[in-house]
């Protein structure tokens, strides 16, 4: 796949890649090791400079980080739609460091418990847009949901 010929490839992958890499707290190197790839070649990925991308290294990384590859290719029909990705968290017991939550190492927290914290803490949702890296109306779209999920759950576990 030549990667000149495709501008996605130089700007949507290399942002996703970089901003997922990210929210799972992951080096470059760290990365590479675990999708068995050279970090030369992730670097080259994040970098958009790779001449070349083998759908066996798409495929590693995104099985790794838990997104298609429609995702991380910038190919998914709505992004707004997109909901957070787990954010694998610290491989030692702590809190996490947005929403104070209780980690249990290896196990994923979703970032959608940060959002929702972070909300009913009165944060904005133009706030959780910047802070998340997700688009506004996605924001919005999640945490309208949320609360009605929320409110229609209460009654329920009351009774």
């Amino acid at each position: 796949m030549d990667v000149g010929s495709i501008p996605v490839l130089k700007s949507t992958l290399p942002r996703r890649l970089v901003r997922l890499r990210e929210m799972h707290s992951l080096s470059q190197h760290a990365l590479a090791l675990a999708c068995s790839i050279s970090p030369s070649t992730l670097n080259e990925i994040e970098s958009g400079l790779a001449k070349d991308l083998k759908v066996s290294t798409l495929l590693k990384v995104c099985k790794r980080l838990r997104v298609s590859p429609d995702f991380l290719l910038g190919f998914d029909l709505d992004e707004t739609l997109v909901r957070a990705p787990l954010l694998i968290v610290a491989r030692v017991e702590g809190k996490c460091r947005v929403c104070d939550h209780l980690l249990i190492p290896s196990e994923p927290h979703p970032s959608s418990e940060c959002m929702m914290f972070l909300s009913e803490k009165g944060r904005s949702n133009e706030y959780l847009s910047a802070f998340f890296g997700f688009p506004l109306s996605a924001v919005t779209l999640f945490v309208e949901a949320e609360y009605q999920i929320r409110r229609h759950r209460r009654p329920n576990q009351a009774g």
